[in-house]
């Protein structure tokens, strides 16, 4: 993937990398070589992670669909997941108690 200074990336292409990015995780997964894949997925993690950034930076808003498209591949990272980080931002909300 190419390096971007992504304070100064223009917006759409920060969209194509995510279109690049999407694309070679699709080409990595129907090879049904798991490395590869885990090494696409981090790639459109970060290409979105990047947009995200960009996005927010500027003050646009974040579409939903792209938020929890990063949740997922946050939670599906093996690095993160084996040793036990958590994404920084606020505290979630507890859920509310049934009384039932």
């Amino acid at each position: 993937m190419v390096e971007r200074n992504f304070q100064h990336a223009a917006l759409p292409a920060l969209c194509e990398d995510i279109r690049r990015a999407r694309l070679a995780l699709r080409s990595a997964r129907s090879a049904r070589i798991p490395v590869p894949a885990r090494e696409a997925q981090q790639a459109l993690a970060d290409a979105i992670g990047a947009y995200i950034e960009a996005l927010t930076e500027r003050g646009f808003p974040v579409p939903y669909s792209l938020r929890d498209e990063m949740r997922i591949y946050r939670v599906l990272d093996p690095v993160n997941s084996r040793s036990g980080q958590r994404r920084q931002g606020p505290p979630s909300q507890p859920r509310p108690s049934r009384s039932w």
